[in-house]
C-alpha cells in the first residue's frame, strides 16, 4: 500500500497550481504569435506549460511516497530429537524405523500450518532430521540454551523435545535460567523399568599425576535386583594388547538397590598417558555388561619442578610464597632459612632468594653451585638485602645511592610486556593492592631486561622497575624489587574472596623463569596428548631458519602408527608461517607419531605419542528419567507425550489458539525524485511544447 505525502502543509499545492496557471497565462493569453492557429493549439501548449511549471514547483515541496509493507511470520515449531546411543538401544530394529516414521509424520502434519524446524542433539546440535542414534553424550541444557538464543526473537510457537530425560554432559536442565517464550512438549522415550544390573556409576580420579607419586581412584558401584550375589572389582593397566591386573577386591551385594564406594591407591610408575580399566565381574541375569567396565586415562608427568625458597630471616613473605607455589601441582616447594639450609642446591630447578644476599651470610658458594648447575633464580629485595652485593651477583638491575629507607609502592603494568599474560581485570585490580616496600635509591636497568611492573610512589608514576626479568650469566633471572607479597595475598582475598590473582602472578613468573628454551629448528606436536574418540585430532608444526625466524618453505610430513603397526601418512598444510593439519577421528588406542621435514640438507624429525579414549557415558545410566521430562514440561507450560500418542500431540498443536501468525509492518519512504517515470513525464511535457512551438513558427 502506498500514499503520496509532502513535507509541507497541503495548501502549498495550491501555490504550485497558481504558479502553473500564471506562467501559462502570461505566455499564451496575449501572445499573437499563434493567432492564425486554431484556439485548441494554444490551449494544448498552455496546458503543457502549466503541467511543467506545476510539477517543478511541486518537487520543491519534497514529495515522497510512503509505502507500507506487511510480512506474515507463521509460528515456528521446533522438533528436537535426542541422537544419543541410549535412544538407539531403546529403539532397536523395527521400533527405530517406526518411531522415525512417526516423527516424520508429525513434522509433515505440522508443516501444513506452521514452520517446522528439525534439530538433533547429542554431543553437538545440528539442524537436521537425519538421526542415527550414535552420539556418545547427551546435553539437554545446551539444546535449551541454543533454542532460547537462536529462536528467541522469532514467533516461536512450541518446542517438542524427544528424549529419555538422561543427560551426562552440561548443566541440570531443571535449573537453567534460560527463558523460553513457548511451551515445551516432551516425547518420553526410553524404559523406566529398573533392570537387573551391576554397573559402575562413576569413577573419580586425577587427570594427571607425577612420576613416583601415588594417586587415588574412587569407584561408585551400583547393583539392582541382585541381593545376595557376589562380584569382584579389578583395576587393570592396559598396555596395547597386554592387560595387567593391579588390584582386585570382592563385592558382596546385600540389597536390591545396592550402592558402595571403593577407593584404590595406585603407583604412578610409568611416565606418559596411562590407560587403566575398572572392571566388575559379570553376574548372570544382567540386562547388559557394557557398564561393567570403564577405562580411565591418567597422564603421569616426569617433570615436577623442585622450587627452593631461601630467606635471610623469618618473614611472612616466606609462608606466603610457600602457599602460592603449592597451589600449582607442577611444583614441589621447599622453604627454609639460609642459615638452616643443608640440602643440595643443585637438586632444585629454581631458587628464590628472599632478601639475599644480605650482610650477615655469605651466599657466594651457593650462587657458584647454582651457576655450575645452570639453575635459574629469582630475587626478592627487602630491607635486609645488601644492595652492593646484590648489584655484584647479577647484571639486570642495579640500585645505588640507597639507604635503609624504603618507599611504599604500588604496581603499574607495562602494556608492552609480552613474556606472559594474566587475565584482563588484573591490571585494574593490582593498582588498588596494598603497597609493597621498595628500597629508596637510583634504579638502573639493563636495556635487554623485560619490565612487567613499575613502581607508583604515592600519586607519582615512576619508571623504577618493580618486577622484571632478564638473563644474567646466561641464566633466566627474575627480580621483585620489593617485599610484602603477603599483603597482596591478604588484600586479594579481601577484595575477591580468593588468592587467585596473586597466585597467578607469582606462578606465571616462576613458569617463565623455569621454562627451558626450545632451540630445536623443527617442532611438532598434537593439540593435546589425550583425545576423545569423537574429537578431531589436530597437529601443528614450526620450522626455524638459522636466524630462528619462522619459515614453511619445505613440505612437512606426518606419519601415525597404531599398536598393530599400521601406518597413516599425511602432508602438513602450510599456514602463514608454520604448518597445521587435522587428521580426523581415530579409533580408541595408543598411537605414535613421527613428524619430519628436510631442510638445509638435513632430515629434521620429531617423535611422540598420543592416546584416544572411548566415551562410555551412555552405557552407565540405562533407566529413563521421565520425571525430569514432566518437570521440564510443567516449567515451560507444555505436556508429556509418549511415542504412541504423537497423533494427539499433532491434533493439539494444530487446534491450539495460542499458535498464531505474527504480522510485521514496515514503512519505507521513497522520494519522488527517485522515480524514473517522473523524468520521462517532464521530458514529454517539455518536448511536446517545444515541438509545437518550433513546428508552428514560435522559434
Amino acid at each position: 500500500m502506498e500514499s503520496f505525502q509532502i513535507q509541507f502543509p497541503a495548501w502549498y499545492i495550491l501555490i504550485c497550481l497558481a504558479a502553473g496557471v500564471l506562467f501559462s497565462v502570461v505566455l499564451y493569453y496575449r501572445d499573437s504569435t499563434f493567432q492564425d492557429q486554431p484556439g485548441i493549439v494554444k490551449t494544448i501548449m498552455a496546458v503543457l506549460r502549466f503541467g511543467t511549471v506545476t510539477l517543478l514547483a511541486a518537487l520543491l515541496l519534497s514529495p515522497f511516497l510512503k509505502m507500507y509493507e506487511q510480512t506474515v511470520q507463521e509460528p515456528v515449531v521446533i522438533i528436537a530429537q535426542d541422537n544419543s546411543s541410549s535412544i538407539g538401544d531403546f529403539l532397536a530394529g523395527e521400533d527405530s524405523l517406526a518411531y522415525v516414521a512417526a516423527i516424520d509424520k508429525l513434522a509433515s502434519d505440522l508443516s501444513g500450518k506452521y514452520t517446522v524446524e528439525r534439530l538433533k542433539f547429542g554431543a553437538t546440535i545440528e539442524e537436521s532430521a537425519d538421526v542415527n542414534f550414535e552420539d556418545k553424550v547427551t546435553d539437554i541444557s545446551q539444546l535449551l540454551e541454543y533454542v532460547g538464543k537462536q529462536y528467541g526473537d522469532q514467533n516461536l510457537g512450541a518446542v517438542i523435545l524427544a528424549t529419555d530425560g538422561l543427560y551426562n554432559r552440561g548443566k541440570n536442565p531443571l535449573y537453567l535460567s534460560q527463558e523460553m517464550q513457548a511451551p515445551l512438549y516432551t516425547i518420553a522415550l526410553g524404559d523406566t523399568t529398573v533392570k537387573t544390573d551391576l554397573l559402575i556409576q562413576q569413577v573419580l580420579h586425577n587427570r594427571i599425576s607425577f612420576l613416583g607419586d601415588k594417586f587415588p581412584i574412587q569407584v561408585d558401584i551400583s547393583a539392582h535386583k541382585l541381593a545376595g550375589r557376589n562380584a569382584t572389582i579389578s583395576i587393570q593397566r592396559i598396555n596395547g594388547s597386554k592387560v595387567t591386573t593391579l588390584m582386585q577386591e570382592a563385592i558382596k551385594i546385600d540389597d536390591d538397590y545396592f550402592f558402595e564406594t571403593r577407593e584404590f591407591l595406585l603407583d604412578a610408575d610409568q611416565a606418559g598417558v596411562n590407560r587403566y580399566r575398572v572392571r566388575l565381574s559379570g553376574i548372570s541375569g544382567e540386562e547388559q555388561y557394557a557398564n561393567n567396565l570403564k577405562d580411565i586415562y591418567i597422564e603421569v608427568i616426569d617433570g615436577r619442578l623442585e622450587i627452593l625458597v631461601l630467606g635471610s630471616a623469618p618473614h611472612p613473605d616466606l609462608a606466603a610464597l610457600r602457599e602460592i607455589i603449592s597451589t600449582n601441582e607442577n611444583y614441589n616447594v621447599t622453604s627454609d632459612l639460609f642459615s638452616d639450609f643443608d640440602d643440595k642446591a643443585e637438586d632444585f630447578d629454581l631458587v628464590i632468594l628472599h632478601q639475599l644476599p644480605d650482610s650477615k651470610h655469605n651466599i657466594t658458594p651457593l650462587l657458584a653451585t647454582l651457576d655450575k648447575a645452570n639453575i635459574p633464580r629469582m630475587y626478592i629485595i627487602g630491607e635486609g638485602t645488601a644492595l652492593p652485593r646484590f648489584n655484584d651477583v647479577q647484571d639486570i638491575l642495579s640500585i645505588t645511592g640507597g639507604t635503609q629507607n624504603s618507599n611504599e609502592v604500588t604496581a603499574l603494568i607495562d602494556p608492552q610486556f609480552q613474556l606472559f599474560t594474566i587475565q584482563e581485570n588484573f591490571e585494574n585490580q593490582i593498582r588498588t593492592f596494598a603497597p609493597l616496600n621498595a628500597p629508596f635509591g637510583e634504579y638502573s636497568v639493563n636495556p635487554a631486561a623485560d619490565i612487567y611492573l613499575y613502581q607508583k610512589i604515592g600519586n607519582v608514576d615512576t619508571r623504577f622497575p618493580l618486577m622484571l626479568f632478564g638473563e644474567s650469566g646466561g641464566l633466566k633471572t627474575g627480580i621483585l624489587a620489593a617485599e610484602g607479597i603477603w599483603k597482596w595475598r591478604l588484600y586479594d582475598y579481601l577484595q575477591n574472596g580468593s588468592h587467585d590473582l596473586t597466585n597467578t602472578l607469582i606462578n606465571k613468573a616462576i613458569q617463565y623463569v623455569t621454562i627451558k628454551d626450545d632451540r630445536r629448528k623443527f617442532r611438532s606436536m598434537p593439540s593435546k596428548n589425550l583425545f576423545n574418540d569423537d574429537e578431531q585430532i589436530t597437529f601443528s608444526a614450526e620450522l626455524y631458519n638459522q636466524s630462528y625466524e619462522l619459515i614453511n618453505t619445505p613440505d612437512a610430513f606426518l606419519i601415525i602408527r597404531d599398536d598393530d603397526a599400521n601406518e597413516y601418512s599425511y602432508t602438513f598444510n602450510k599456514t602463514s608461517h608454520s604448518y597445521a593439519i587435522s587428521i580426523g577421528r581415530f579409533a580408541v588406542g595408543e598411537y605414535r607419531y613421527t613428524a619430519f621435514t628436510d631442510y638445509g640438507g638435513k632430515r629434521l624429525q620429531i617423535n611422540g605419542k598420543f592416546s584416544v579414549k572411548e566415551i562410555q557415558l551412555e552405557s552407565y545410566a540405562t533407566t529413563a528419567d521421565h520425571s525430569t521430562l514432566y518437570t521440564l514440561s510443567a516449567k515451560y507450560g507444555g505436556e508429556v507425550y509418549y511415542p504412541a500418542s504423537l497423533d494427539h500431540l499433532s491434533e493439539q498443536l494444530l487446534s491450539s489458539n495460542d499458535l498464531k501468525p505474527v504480522i510485521y509492518q514496515s514503512v519505507r519512504n521513497r522520494p519522488l525524485l527517485q522515480i524514473r517515470w517522473l523524468f520521462f513525464g517532464f521530458l514529454i511535457l517539455l518536448t511536446g511544447e517545444w515541438f509545437m512551438r518550433r513546428f508552428l513558427g514560435g522559434y
